[in-house]
């Protein structure tokens, strides 16, 4: 510490920062701590016996858990540092403190003296007889009333020295490197005989400058944290920005592709009014609940509701009203599906690649993005909504997929491919990392299945259709085998297709005319 530093910290010395967390009193003896924090040596006996069970402490200031050591409170360093602002505190502040040497004999004497190299605090009595011994001959003795104006704390802690433990009257002047511990001079001769010993005041230079590169390097650190956290800030201002923008052109797209859905509607409505009178009042109903959050929806409640509102609106533009009825299917049945429909559709763009089949697998992922395989290169293609390609996804190294034919995705984000080639179900994440990869075998090592299309319900349970055996393959999220249900038992030959809504009904098709609506029970 400069000599300018140690001035201002000597001068605004306080009780604010001389106080034990544990008794509320100015330390006496302090002991340091792991975390820095200091206790009194007779507070730390207190403490130590707790949490016996678990071999920890915890800092009554910080609350940080602390391992006990072995050797019990003697484990942990006495802080001189803090020791000696409390005897230059005390010296400023001298109130009813009691003399060191009558405390040991059992008196109760007051202090008016105060040794400037040993510390300790001394009636008039024990003052004499403080400098007639061997060890204490030369030590400086001052009354306490000429140290209170504060006018000597410097000296006080220049003078100060730290007795060694062990033996008696002698002063920690040197440093075993060998050991990383002060010592005295009687404890090199005895303690440490053949180690490195160094003078103390040569080896603390080098050694002060090592914590100031510590603290600097600590300080840079905190500079780098500073400039990352700027920098991480503008790219989520810029990101956010960008979002923004994407939702109001969705927004936009949204808004006049209800629009345009509305008028149509309305339209047909005007020319059946007459017939169905019922009908239009659920119509009109339900156009008005559109118009109402189109006009009063925020962003977000537009864009979580417009799935549901392009739906409806769709199948209210698309119902045959004339022959309208309204049918509820449980278990499995066959609806006859012969109503007329009319597709209205917009090519918004043309992609272009290159493949070795007459088709591409696709899948929707994230209900944001469409992704379309190339079964030739094997790669997946992410597009967005506007046909714009987003990502190339190249399956890793560890890859088992080799000819993708069904894919489909879900809610975590996870691709799920039907391979004819190695006859199984693989599943790979969203930048193309080996998850999972199911094959039915029977004994002899053969393909029990071809693996058709697939399907995930909320669950992120996978639905295959095994064309080859007439029956519908379930496997948990994992990619693991659960059970399997026989579709011919139902009148349907040879599942082809399937789809689900994702809480529980199955529609599938295959030979037979009809398809089957089934529901599953989660149990």
């Amino acid at each position: 510490m400069s000599s300018m530093a140690e001035k201002q910290a000597l001068a605004n010395l306080g009780p604010e920062s001389l106080t034990c967390p544990e008794c509320k009193s100015i330390f006496k003896e302090p002991m340091l701590l792991p975390c820095l924090q200091s206790v009194c040596r007779h507070c730390l006996s207190h403490i130590y016996p707790q949490h016996s069970s678990v071999g920890v402490i915890k800092c009554p200031q910080c609350e940080e858990t602390i391992d006990k050591p072995e050797n019990g409170i003697d484990g942990f360093p006495p802080n001189y540092f803090r020791n000696s602002l409390v005897s230059v505190y005390l010296a400023k502040t001298a109130n009813h403190i009691r003399c060191r040497i009558c405390e040991l004999q059992g008196r109760d004497t007051f202090a008016t003296l105060k040794c400037m190299n040993c510390g300790d605090f001394l009636c008039e009595d024990c003052g004499k007889a403080h400098t007639l011994t061997r060890m204490t001959i030369k030590h400086e003795i001052q009354p306490l009333s000429e140290l209170s104006g504060g006018k000597r704390d410097q000296e006080i802690r220049n003078k100060q020295l730290i007795m060694c433990a062990i033996h008696d009257g002698e002063s920690v002047k040197n440093y075993c490197e060998n050991c990383n511990v002060p010592i005295c001079r009687e404890c090199q001769l005895e303690l440490h005989v053949g180690h490195t010993c160094t003078n103390a005041k040569d080896l603390q230079l080098s050694r002060r400058k090592e914590l100031e590169k510590n603290a600097e390097h600590v300080d840079s650190t905190v500079l780098d944290i500073d400039k990352r956290e700027k920098d991480l800030i503008e790219c989520d201002e810029k990101t956010v920005e960008k979002l923004v923008d994407q939702i109001e052109r969705e927004k936009a797209d949204i808004l006049k592709s209800l629009k345009r859905t509305m008028d149509e509607q309305r339209d047909a409505c005007a020319t059946r009014k007459q017939q169905i009178n019922t009908i239009s009042a659920i119509m009109e109903g339900n156009i008005s609940l559109c118009t109402d959050i189109v006009k009063n929806g925020k962003d977000v409640e537009v864009l979580f509701l417009e799935k549901s509102l392009r739906r409806r609106l769709k199948d209210l533009q698309t119902k045959n009203i004339t022959s309208l009825t309204v049918k509820y299917w449980f278990g499995v049945s066959t609806p006859p599906f012969r109503e007329r429909t009319t597709l209205s559709a917009a090519q918004l763009k043309k992609l272009y690649l290159e493949s070795t089949g007459s088709a591409y697998p696709v899948t929707v992922i994230t209900d944001r993005y469409f992704v379309v395989v190339n079964n030739k290169t094997t790669t997946f293609q992410v597009y967005d909504l506007h046909g714009e390609l987003c990502n190339d996804i190249v399956p890793s190294r560890g890859s088992k997929i080799r000819n993708p034919v069904f894919v489909t995705s879900n809610s975590k984000g996870h691709i799920i491919v039907s391979d004819w080639l190695t006859n199984s179900v693989i599943i790979q994440d969203d930048v193309g990392q080996f998850v999972k990869q199911d094959k039915l075998k029977n004994k002899m090592g053969k393909s029990e299945w071809l693996p058709g299309r697939l399907c995930c319900d909320h669950f992120y349970n996978i639905f295959v259709s095994d064309y080859s055996r007439s029956r519908i393959i379930v496997l948990d999220p994992q990619g693991e085998f659960m059970f399997e249900h026989a579709t011919r038992m139902d009148g349907l030959d040879r599942p082809r297709c399937m789809t689900t809504d994702g809480n529980g009904f199955f529609l599938v098709s295959g030979k037979g005319g009809y398809p089957n609506m089934y529901t599953c029970e989660y149990i």
